[in-house]
């Protein structure tokens, strides 16, 4: 049981689910706080770095076989076919000038 106890102190001390509370006990306390924009872009090129490094260093630990290279098609196919999707219902379910 003290493994689970390990991954869960690990997990709720990271910086994400740190942000995460943090924006929650502001929205609650209604504070005006305000990330800058240079810094809030830092962020966003930080995450993104991230996210692509930990799955670039999984595929590298675990390699490229058929269920990662699914993964990838799938997620690529999807993020072509959902804005039409999105698009094509909001077309029809509005009334936005076509």
């Amino acid at each position: 049981m003290e493994p689970f106890f390990a991954l869960a102190f690990e997990n709720l001390t990271s910086p994400m689910v740190l942000f995460f509370v943090l924006g929650v006990v502001a929205a609650v306390l209604r504070s005006d706080l305000e990330i800058p924009q240079a810094v809030a872009r830092t962020l966003a090129v930080y995450l993104m770095i991230s996210i692509g490094f930990k799955g670039g260093s999984y595929l590298a630990a675990h390699g490229v076989g058929f269920r990662a290279a699914a993964t990838l098609l799938s997620s690529a196919a999807l993020s072509f076919l959902m804005p039409l999707i999105a698009y094509g219902l909001l077309r029809r379910m509005s009334n936005l000038p076509p």
